[in-house]
Order: structure tokens, then C-alpha cells, then sequence
């Protein structure tokens, strides 16, 4: 069982995409998060990927990430945007907001770093 297990996250997970993981994924994934320690670890992995992912396109002067949407997150000065900040985005987004995503068509088949961006917007917006 265990080796079915890391034989999917490997498919799901090894791809040269960084968007490779849905809500419907993850939500399914997330599951197994308490009894299998190789689920864990594979999704912080993902989502530390997705944290410097977003790194990559801030400016170092202002902290301000530049998402492909356009949006802006600002991160407030002493705030380390790693995978647990990005995973707690993604988590508050597709719960919090479930019912306006839900008005997309396919919403779950939507890439997870795409709520990623959503929920950082969400949480540390700009209002300069």
C-alpha cells in the first residue's frame, strides 16, 4: 500500500510543472496527512516549492511579490513566506471562498498554486 502511495505522489508530484497539484488533489492528499508520513513530507516539499516559486518574483527592496495576475502580495517586514504560510493560504482560500470557486466551472481541477496566490492577496494585500 505504502509503495502505491509514493508511486502516485511520485506522478503527482514529479512533474517539471509547479502547478501539477489540484484542490481535488490536495483535498484528497490532505486526508492522509496524519497517517502517512511520506503524504506530509511530499506536500511541504510541494509547497515549499510554490513559497519560492512566488520568492523568485519579489522585489527585494519592497518585499512585494509580483503574481502573474497581476496582483501584488506585500509581505509585511519579519514575515518568511515558506510552506506553511502557503499552505495556510491555499487551506483559508479554498475553504473560506469555497462557495464563490465553486461558481467556476471544474473549480477543484484548478492548479492549488493558483489559490496560493489568491489566498497571500488575501492575507497581506497592498494598500499603498
Amino acid at each position: 500500500m505504502k509503495f502505491r502511495i509514493i508511486v502516485a505522489l511520485a506522478g503527482l508530484l514529479g512533474t517539471a510543472s509547479a502547478h501539477a497539484l489540484t484542490v481535488e488533489s490536495y483535498e484528497q492528499l490532505k486526508k492522509k496527512v496524519d497517517v502517512d508520513t511520506t503524504v506530509r513530507m511530499s506536500l511541504f516539499s510541494y509547497f515549499q516549492g510554490v513559497a519560492e516559486t512566488f520568492l523568485a518574483t519579489s522585489d527585494a527592496t519592497t518585499g512585494q511579490i509580483n503574481l502573474r495576475s497581476g496582483d501584488t502580495v506585500c509581505m509585511p517586514a519579519g514575515v518568511k513566506l515558506g510552506a506553511d504560510l502557503v499552505e495556510a493560504a491555499v487551506q483559508q482560500e479554498i475553504t473560506d471562498h469555497r462557495a464563490i470557486h465553486m461558481k467556476t466551472p471544474d473549480w477543484d481541477q484548478i492548479y492549488v498554486s493558483i489559490y496560493a496566490g489568491y489566498g497571500l492577496v488575501r492575507m497581506f494585500p497592498c494598500t499603498r
